[in-house]
């Protein structure tokens, strides 16, 4: 019997120890992650930025023209430009939409469709694929 209460006082004592580093390595690995998120939220931001400034520089180069950039699976538009194509192409307009004021958008399979569209209306568009 002695014995036993010896192993268990050991045992609990072990079980304390990796109770508390169990602890500690959750509120490491709580840290990491929020840590990570924040890093994430930075490129994030910054990759918006450079888009902002992208979109300006072309504008500035090409007023006349709408841009249509090539975000993943999407073609999009911003500020006026955004505003144009939603009221050519009947699609739905964002705005204040994070960093954009005006936003609008549709799939890239789409564009064989929606290009002829804007043409017909007027407009001049460049295609930006983004690198």
């Amino acid at each position: 019997m002695e014995s036993n209460k010896e192993l268990i006082k050991q045992l609990e004592n072990e079980l304390s120890f990796v109770n508390k580093t169990y602890q500690n390595a959750k509120a490491v690995s709580d840290a990491l992650f929020q840590r990570k998120q924040s890093i994430k939220k930075k490129i994030e931001s910054i990759k918006a930025q450079e888009k902002v400034v992208t979109y300006h520089e072309l504008k500035a180069k090409h007023p006349d023209a709408i841009l249509l950039f090539r975000c993943g699976d999407f073609y999009e538009c911003y500020e006026k430009d955004a505003v144009d194509i939603a009221k050519i192409l009947g699609i739905v307009l964002c705005d204040n939409s994070g960093i954009w004021s005006n936003l609008a958008g549709f799939p890239h399979h789409a564009l064989d469709s929606y290009l002829p569209k804007l043409i017909r209306a007027g407009k001049r568009v460049a295609i930006c694929d983004m690198i």
